[in-house]
Formats: structure tokens, C-alpha cells, sequence
């Protein structure tokens, strides 16, 4: 290898890592140093003439939420030792309202980042105050003490001036006042002249190392005056604190006035940094609604606590009118925050929150940790009973409350075991039941929009909406029903939109509008009564001080419709209605109930078309021991009317006496014993041409009657009168119990009802547990060679019939028998034939209970002969042969029609009949028939 190959380099020449790190060095000390070049720099800028004008113009560009805005003309002097402030103004959202020609400033900026805020002396001179300020609210979450170390020696205002427009006159006002805060050691002293009668001294020195203690307070501002315009008090208030010793044994007192009346007094202590407090409140000034109620007109406080580092940590306790409340744990003034404060209440007085509520047995437990803006708040209330007419009891609700700045929120778990209402049914439902959900209160307002309430078979959603300065709630929303049992009655099904009410005071209101089924009556009355498939609909309104209404009630049912509106209000209720009944038809409701009990009044139109009956009066009213019934009304038997008195005497059998029931001269009498196996007494029939009794009696676990019954020459101004010639009745039987029978027989002669006649009948029938056979005759007018025998059976759901006998030499027979059939509550005829010579008539259909009606009838060569056999002087000759159809269905017109011929019609004693004729009709009944007929009728009248 040669020289020169040899000695090439073979790389970079290697740096030593010493100098590597001196060079880092090097630049890391340039750049500090010029970054506290640069501060020193800014530092001695912001003390020049530019320097001043720039912090000048910071303090007018700072902008406090509280409106706050001060302005300084020019600064002289050091910003970081003596400076004079020139034209200095201090302003609102308004403007103006203090002006200071000359402050001057002795500080030590710098001491902030070592020992707080420290200043030597600041003194204003010749300040005017030219109105008061209105400041906006500063933020509730601001420290309520400061948590630095604050030095102020000698703070002076001087030869200030009141402009005579605030106060009404000129006032020179002069203030000095001195501060020291830091740990273990507070100063505050502050002296004011401040004109008129406004007085200001406070005196504040605690100093533990030197076992010095002093408070002393004189605190006056007269309505109208500086310091009542300041703070913007419009009353006269007066604050007074002295007492004596040191800090290990200080006693003292305090005392407030407002308006020249006592505020507060407490005696004051501190034994060691122990701080102690006894005395009276008087809030009547102070608090409003219901707060003054639960604190009533005196309040007693008491606590005891130690305050250091701005942290008050002790218990305390206030007893008012209707409160009792204790506190216990730590506040930190200074990080506005609660350290394991626990929080109990109670209410010592039922019927504090106003008339018509009671609160018993109201207690609170809630404990607080952590900051005010940021609480979270465990707490159990429980209550024993509240009654606001309505009465709840053993309630009781935990959770946590929630606090986020000025928006409180609860989640809702509120149980309660029963709620009574008054009414037997509703308080069953009311048991048991559970509501859940969010509460949130912000600005006084309180609102939720998915609160549930849960009882057993129950279940409402509801919104609420609360002013809590004004006291007043309402709630609002749906309630569901299913499968609700009420007792003795059946289940329900319902739902209800409801609107509640709370006012301050306890007032309240309750509206609901209703709907609900009843698919399942378990009650046989309810139930053969209504028929089934039982509906209601209607609304219901209640509250504090007002009637409970129900308007626009309607009960539907597959045999009965009834509307209704009721009130009850004073004790009593009223109640008045319209309705119809499948078996009874249209009837009025009118009803009451007042100090001398139930009152009640029924109407019917015509509740039993076969026998009559039209307008019928049932009317139920008091009376001594019991109620008397008044009923009046038409029947086919003529008018009746009546007195019955229902007899309920204590220790005695209830009683029904007749006092007055007749029937066109026919009068019942008597007296009735109701007991536990039945009525027992004699009912006596008497005038008119009747005579008998009825005699009752309990028997093998039933009613047992005995009838027997004689009619002479009986007559009934009717609408259609009717006359018996002579009769005689007997029957006896027992209904209900183990067995139900009976049997009876009946022979009557010369029965005329209107152009009816009945020249005899006689029947006899038994039946027993609704099995039966009966056996009747009848015949018509002697000499008219008229007789027919008829034979049945009864069950409980079907009746067969068959007849033969004869009419002017003709067989009457029936080759197919009568069958009726229980249907839907009426009955269906299978196709029964009747012959007469050699004529027949085949009829068929449906009628009764709740189905359509439907009758269809075949005629062929029957004879209208027959017509004499019940109606007098007819005397009609012809046969008769068609078809005859009728229907009628519940809500529509009935319908129908006929086509008939009628061969050798004559009728004698008739010129224009003397001989035969021969008719063909056809006939229909529709309701455009109906409408014809009525528009032909209205022109002929025209």
C-alpha cells in the first residue's frame, strides 16, 4: 500500500459530545434570557406614558357580567408602586354614577404571585355619586369569601359628595376603612361619615396567636337614606353587634330592626374559635306563601361551629311555626361547597299549608357533597297521611336530586300505599301504587313531561307544570284501565284524559273525561238489569271548595241507555237523566240526597204495553225510620195510584206497609215483614167489585203465597173499560229456595174488554222448578155455539201450545202444534198451522228481546166468520187467502208487507154488501210509504 493511499480519510471527522452539549446549552440561555428580556422589557414599558395608556384602556375594556364598567382618564406615577389615577368613572348599563377626580394608589403589584393582594393605602378625593347603580345579579356560584391573603392599610374616601338629586339634598360623605386576611388572622375595620341619620362602624379583629377577639357592628340606614338606596332596601333597618373577652372566651349579642321593630337578636359566643349562636328571627317582612307558613311569625335558631380556612364546619337548627330543621357538617365559603352536610326536617304542624290540607308525619332526611353549581342530593321523604278532601297515606320518595347551575333535577320514585276517596270502589283500586318519572326545576318553574302513576290495574301518563312562586301545579295526561275488578260488580276496562289543579293554600281541581267497558258483569241484578256489554262515557270534575260534577254521563247497554248530570256539593248530591229500557221503554231519572237522606224520582212512558201501563210515577222520599214511596200511572185496568212506606227501625224487621194502592175502585191494603228468608204479612183486595187477599209467608227456604181472589160485577174505567161479570181465583206456590212451585186455577164468566167477549174461561196450571202444564177452556157467548180447549207445556227456555174445539158446527184444530224457543230474550215460533173448515192459517217468526221482529202469515180460504167469535155485531161473510210479512228491527221504521184476496166478502144488516164482492188488496209499509202517505195527507189539509 502506498503513502498517499494510506492517507485518505476514511469518513466524517467525529464531533466531541462535550462540545455538542455546550453549543445546547448555549442557545437554551440565549433564548431564556431573551424571554426575560422581553418581560423586563414589557415590564418598563407598562410604566411609561404608552404603558399607562394601554392599562388605562384594558380597565375600560374590561366588561364584568355584572355591568360593571370603570374608565380612567390618565395615570401618573408607578403601576407598580404610587400612582394617581385621574378622572376616574365608575358606570351601570346606564351610564354613570360615580365620578372621582383624583384616587391615589400605593400597592405592591408584584406581592400578588407571593402574598395576595396587597395595597398600602388607597384614597379618593372629591368622588360626586350621582345616582344609585343598578347592577345586573353577578353569578350565585362566585366564592363567597375570597381564597387569597388580602392586605389593605389605610382605604380612604374623601370629601365625597351625594348629588341632591339621590337624595334629595346634598350630603358630604367620608370613609376610611383598613383589612387583614390571612391564616389565623382577620382584620376589618371600617368607619364612615356618611350624613343624615345613615351610620357605618365595623369592627372585625381575630387573632388567635394573641388571644385577641373583638366584633363590634353599628350598622343604621334609615328608609330613604344612603345605605338603604345602596343596598335598595325601602325600609328602615337597624344592625347592632357588641360584646367582650378575648379568643378563648368571647360573649356578645346581636341585634336586628326593621322599621323599628325587632328582626333578630341572638347572643353571640366564641370560646377558642368555636363559634356559638342562640336566639329569634322574626321573618313576617322577610318571607312570603307558603314559607311564612312554615315558619310562622318567630323563628328559633341555634348552631355552633368552628370557621377556618374559609370552611364553616359545625350543626345548626331552626324551629319555626311548623318546621324543625337540623344541619350538620362543613361549607366551604370559599370553593362554594358542601362537605358531608347532612339535612334533616320535619313538619310539627298538619295544617300548616292552609285550609282544607293536613300533612302528617312529614319527615325529610337529604345529605349535600360537593360544589353549589354541582350538587348531587340523596335524600328520604316520608309522609303518614295527607288529607285534602282526598287522603293519601304512607308516602314515601328517595332518589337523588340534581343540581347543574340554576337547573334542579329529581328522578322521580314515589310509592304510596292508599288513597281514599269517599267511595268504597275507587279507595279498593287505590292501594299499592308507585309513580316514577323526572322532575325539573329551573327559574321557578317546575315541569316533567313523563311522569307514570301505577296502581293495580291502573296506569297514567302525565305531564306536569308548576310556578313554585306562585304555588300552582297542574297535571295533565291519559289514564288506563284494564281488567279492573270491582267488587260485586264486574271488571272494567277504561281509559280517561284528566286534568289536576294545585293552588297555593291546598286549593285544587280534578276534570276527567272518561270511556270505559264493563265486558264482565259478575252481578245478576247489573247484569239482567243492563242486559251486558255495559259502556260509559261522561266527565267528572271535583275539587277544593267547589261541587263534584258530572256532565254529559252516558250509560249504554244492550237493554238500557241512560244519560245523566249530577252535582254534589254541601253534603248532598243531585242527580237527573234521561234513559230507555229494552223491556221498560223511555223513562226519566231525577234524584237527590240531602241531610235527611236519598230522594228519588221515576218516570216511565210506557213501561208494560200488554197490560197499559203509560206514565208511570215511582217516587222514594224519607220519612221517619225509612222511606215512603209515592207511584202513580195508567194501566189497562184504569188509573192507579199509591202510597207504600218502607219501615227500617232499629232492632226491628224492615217492614213495607200499603198505606194506599187502588186501581180504577179497587183498593189494596196491608202490611209486608221483610226478613232474611222472605217477605210474611197479608195484603187485603177490596172495592170495585173484587174481594180477596194475597197472604205471604217464607217457606222451605223461599217465598211462599197463597192467592184467593172473587170478582162480582168488576169493573176498570180503562182506556178501554172491561167488566167480570163473576170470577174466582186461586193460587199458591213458593218461588225461589230449593224448589220453586206453584199452581192456580181460574174460572171466569162474561168478560167484556171493549168489543171483546169471553162468555166463560176457565184454566188450571202447576208448575215446578220451570217445568209446567197448564189446561184452559173458553167459550163464547151462549147461544154462538163457540168452545175451544187448549193444552200446553213450560220449560225454561221453551213453551209448546195445541188447541181444538169448534165455531158454528166447523172443527178448529191445530194438525201443527205451537212451539216457542227462548231467543236472545224473546222468542221464535216454529210454523204452527190453524184449521177452521176448510180454510187454515200457517204463521212463523221472531219477537221480543233485543232481536228484530219478524211475523210472516199464510191465509188460505180462511173465513172471516171467525171474527165473531171475540167482536160483537160483526157479523163479516168471505174467505180470506195471502201472504202477510211484518218486520221491525231496533233503530229502523218498521216494514212489511200484505197481498190478500177475499172472495164472497158480506157483511150483514149492510145495503151496499147484500151480495158478495170479491176483493184483491196489496199493502206495503215502508218509510217511503210512510213519507207518501204524510205528504198526500199535508196536501189535502192545504
Amino acid at each position: 500500500m502506498g503513502v498517499d493511499e494510506a492517507s485518505e480519510p476514511q469518513g466524517e471527522p467525529e464531533v466531541p459530545v462535550s462540545r455538542t452539549r455546550s453549543r445546547g446549552r448555549y442557545v437554551v440561555s440565549r433564548l431564556l434570557g431573551l424571554f426575560l428580556a422581553a418581560i423586563v422589557l414589557a415590564l418598563v414599558v407598562l410604566d411609561t406614558p404608552i404603558g399607562h395608556r394601554f392599562v388605562a384602556d384594558r380597565i375600560a375594556a374590561l366588561t364584568p357580567e355584572n355591568g360593571l364598567r370603570i374608565k380612567v382618564a390618565r395615570i401618573e406615577g408607578s403601576v407598580y408602586s404610587q400612582a394617581t389615577l385621574r378622572g376616574l368613572t365608575l358606570s351601570d348599563p346606564k351610564g354613570p354614577f360615580l365620578t372621582v377626580p383624583v384616587a391615589e394608589l400605593d400597592w405592591r403589584p408584584l406581592h400578588w404571585f407571593f402574598s395576595g393582594l396587597d395595597i398600602r393605602e388607597l384614597t379618593a378625593r372629591r368622588g360626586t355619586l350621582l345616582r344609585f347603580p343598578e347592577l345586573k345579579p353577578s353569578d350565585p356560584n362566585k366564592p363567597l369569601l375570597p381564597d387569597f391573603d388580602i392586605r389593605v392599610d389605610r382605604f380612604r374616601l374623601d370629601d365625597f359628595t351625594v348629588a341632591e338629586g339621590v337624595l334629595g339634598e346634598k350630603r358630604r360623605i367620608d370613609l376610611t376603612a383598613k383589612a387583614k386576611k390571612r391564616p389565623g388572622r382577620a382584620l376589618l375595620r371600617v368607619d364612615g361619615k356618611l350624613g343624615g341619620a345613615d351610620r357605618l362602624h365595623v369592627l372585625l379583629d381575630s387573632d388567635p396567636d394573641r388571644d385577641r377577639f373583638d366584633l363590634d357592628v353599628d350598622y343604621m340606614a334609615p328608609r330613604g337614606g344612603l345605605l338603604a338606596g345602596l343596598v335598595g332596601s325601602g325600609d328602615d333597618m337597624q344592625l347592632r353587634i357588641a360584646g367582650d373577652g378575648t379568643w378563648s372566651d368571647w360573649k356578645g349579642t346581636f341585634l336586628a330592626r326593621q322599621d323599628k321593630r325587632r328582626l333578630a337578636a341572638f347572643t353571640l359566643t366564641n370560646r377558642k374559635g368555636r363559634y356559638g349562636m342562640l336566639g329569634q328571627v322574626y321573618p313576617a317582612k322577610l318571607v312570603h306563601g307558603t314559607a311564612a307558613r312554615l315558619l310562622g311569625t318567630k323563628v328559633s335558631l341555634g348552631g355552633a361551629a368552628t370557621f377556618k380556612d374559609s370552611v364553616l364546619d359545625g350543626d345548626f337548627r331552626l324551629q319555626g311555626h311548623a318546621i324543625d330543621m337540623t344541619a350538620k357538617g362543613a361549607l366551604d365559603l370559599a370553593a362554594n361547597a358542601a362537605e358531608g352536610l347532612v339535612v334533616t326536617a320535619r313538619l310539627t304542624r298538619p295544617d300548616a299549608l292552609g285550609k282544607g290540607l293536613r300533612i302528617e308525619g312529614a319527615r325529610l332526611t337529604a345529605r349535600l357533597d360537593g360544589q353549589f353549581g354541582d350538587l348531587a342530593i340523596p335524600h328520604d321523604l316520608r309522609i303518614d297521611r295527607i288529607d285534602a278532601g282526598t287522603r293519601f297515606a304512607d308516602i314515601r320518595q328517595q332518589g337523588v336530586l340534581q343540581r347543574k347551575g340554576t337547573r334542579w333535577t329529581l328522578p322521580l320514585n314515589l310509592a304510596v300505599a292508599t288513597i281514599e276517596t269517599g267511595n268504597g270502589t275507587a279507595d279498593s283500586l287505590l292501594k299499592e301504587g308507585y309513580a316514577t318519572g323526572t322532575l325539573e326545576l329551573a327559574d321557578g318553574r317546575l315541569l316533567s313531561d313523563e311522569l307514570k302513576l301505577v296502581f293495580p290495574g291502573l296506569e297514567g301518563r302525565f305531564s306536569l307544570r308548576g310556578d313554585t312562586a306562585k304555588g300552582g301545579y297542574a297535571l295533565a295526561g291519559p289514564v288506563d284501565a284494564r281488567g279492573l275488578v270491582l267488587e260485586n260488580i264486574g271488571t272494567l276496562d277504561g281509559e280517561a284524559k284528566v286534568l289536576a289543579k294545585l293552588a297555593e293554600g291546598g286549593g285544587w281541581m280534578v276534570k276527567a273525561n272518561l270511556a270505559a267497558r264493563m265486558p264482565q258483569i259478575s252481578n245478576g241484578t247489573v247484569n239482567s238489569l243492563t242486559g251486558g256489554g255495559l259502556r260509559l262515557r261522561g266527565g267528572v270534575t271535583l275539587g277544593s271548595g267547589r261541587p263534584v260534577l258530572f256532565e254529559d254521563v252516558a250509560l249504554d247497554a244492550a237493554k238500557l241507555e241512560l244519560r245523566l248530570d249530577g252535582s254534589v256539593a254541601d253534603g248532598g248530591a243531585k242527580l237527573a237523566g234521561t234513559g230507555k229500557h229494552a223491556d221498560y221503554g223511555s223513562f226519566t231519572l231525577a234524584a237527590s240526597v240531602a241531610d235527611d237522606g236519598p230522594r228519588a224520582e221515576l218516570v216511565f212512558a210506557d213501561p208494560l204495553p200488554a197490560a197499559g201501563l203509560k206514565d208511570v210515577r215511582i217516587a222514594l222520599a224519607p220519612i221517619t225510620d225509612g222511606f215512603g214511596i209515592d207511584t202513580a200511572g195508567q194501566s189497562v185496568l184504569g188509573p192507579f195510584d199509591g202510597r207504600l212506606n218502607l219501615l227500617l227501625r232499629t232492632g226491628e224487621p224492615t217492614r213495607l206497609a200499603v198505606e194506599r194502592l187502588a186501581v180504577s175502585q179497587a183498593a189494596l191494603s196491608g202490611a209486608l215483614t221483610l226478613g232474611d228468608g222472605g217477605a210474611s204479612g197479608k195484603l187485603v183486595l177490596a172495592g170495585g167489585g173484587l174481594d180477596g187477599a194475597i197472604v205471604l209467608a217464607p217457606r222451605g227456604g223461599g217465598q211462599g203465597f197463597e192467592l184467593a181472589l172473587d170478582a162480582k160485577n168488576a169493573r176498570f174505567a180503562g182506556t178501554t173499560p172491561t167488566l167480570v161479570r163473576s170470577a174466582h181465583i186461586e193460587g199458591k206456590g213458593v218461588l225461589g229456595g230449593e224448589r220453586a212451585e206453584a199452581t192456580g186455577s181460574v174460572y171466569a164468566q162474561g168478560i167484556i174488554h171493549g168489543q171483546l167477549f169471553i162468555g166463560r174461561f176457565a184454566a188450571r196450571g202447576a208448575v215446578a222448578d220451570g217445568k209446567g202444564t197448564f189446561n184452559a177452556s173458553v167459550a163464547g157467548r151462549r147461544g154462538s155455539r163457540f168452545s175451544l180447549q187448549l193444552q200446553g207445556a213450560t220449560a225454561p227456555e221453551r213453551i209448546t201450545l195445541v188447541a181444538q174445539g169448534e165455531f158454528a158446527d166447523q172443527r178448529i184444530a191445530m194438525p201443527r202444534r205451537a212451539v216457542l224457543t227462548r231467543s236472545d230474550g224473546g222468542w221464535q215460533l216454529a210454523p204452527t198451522q190453524v184449521s177452521y173448515g176448510d180454510g187454515m192459517a200457517i204463521a212463523e217468526g221472531r219477537f221480543g228481546g233485543d232481536g228484530p221482529t219478524d211475523i210472516k202469515l199464510h191465509l188460505a180460504d180462511m173465513s172471516l166468520s171467525l171474527f165473531d167469535i171475540a167482536l160483537t155485531d160483526l157479523s163479516l161473510g168471505g174467505k180470506v187467502s195471502g201472504i202477510v210479512d211484518f218486520h221491525e228491527a231496533d233503530g229502523t221504521p218498521p216494514s212489511g208487507k200484505a197481498r190478500l184476496a177475499i172472495e164472497g166478502l158480506t157483511r150483514s144488516g149492510l145495503v151496499l154488501t147484500s151480495r158478495p164482492v170479491d176483493l184483491y188488496l196489496v199493502a206495503e209499509l215502508s218509510p217511503q210509504a210512510m213519507q207518501a202517505r204524510a205528504a198526500i195527507r199535508e196536501g189535502s189539509e192545504r
